[in-house]
């Protein structure tokens, strides 16, 4: 089997099993969380015109105060129209993202996203949902790494060529974007001005 067909069992396995426990949350996250009671769950899929899939994605009802939330988790996966696997996203139980891999119709690594903290100073879940619903953007307090690999017209192998690390806080973004030769040696690091989201 080749890289592409193992992707695609490996993505199936863990799409069906999920996922139990998440080293990015916080302490205060998951009790945070602990309150919200899991429903059923559903998979949800959309084809090309030509019978191929393109998008396989699982969500899961919760309910709060009697109200009912659905959130994308798991395994979402993207295809190319020839089949070919182009993202793969990895959501918690509750919606958040923990890792993203996009790839091109050759099945080369071009892009990942690199969730490494997850927090959130609501004080309670009424609290979360209020801000939540004034701005679905406000997911709370997140750190992230984005790595970028392009391919060396010297060595004809792919290289880490752009590192971004993201820390949003309080709504506010902070960026540092950090560029590399072909060596892994740093060219030039760049720090980008906090911005509201």
């Amino acid at each position: 089997m080749n890289f592409q067909t193992n992707l695609k069992c490996l993505c199936y396995i863990i799409f069906f099993i999920g996922f139990s426990s998440y080293a990015q949350h916080t302490e205060r996250f998951m009790t945070l969380m602990s309150g919200l009671e899991k429903g059923s769950s559903t998979v949800d899929t959309t084809y090309y015109s030509n019978g191929q899939i393109k998008h396989l994605a699982k969500q899961t009802e919760y309910t709060f105060q009697d109200k009912e939330y659905l959130k994308e988790n798991g395994i979402s996966i993207f295809y190319h129209k020839n089949g070919t696997i182009g993202r793969i996203s990895v959501k918690d139980a509750y919606g958040y993202y923990l890792n993203e891999k996009f790839y091109d119709k050759t099945g080369e690594l071009t892009e990942e996203w690199i969730t490494t903290e997850i927090d959130n100073d609501a004080r309670d879940l009424e609290e979360y949902f209020k801000r939540y619903e004034l701005n679905p953007t406000d997911l709370g307090d997140i750190k992230r790494t984005i790595n970028y690999y392009k391919l060396s017209k010297n060595t004809k192998e792919r290289f880490l060529y752009k590192h971004i690390y993201i820390e949003i806080k309080g709504l506010v973004v902070k960026e540092t974007i950090t560029f590399f030769n072909e060596k892994g040696e740093i060219v030039k690091t760049k720090v980008i001005k906090p911005k509201r989201v």
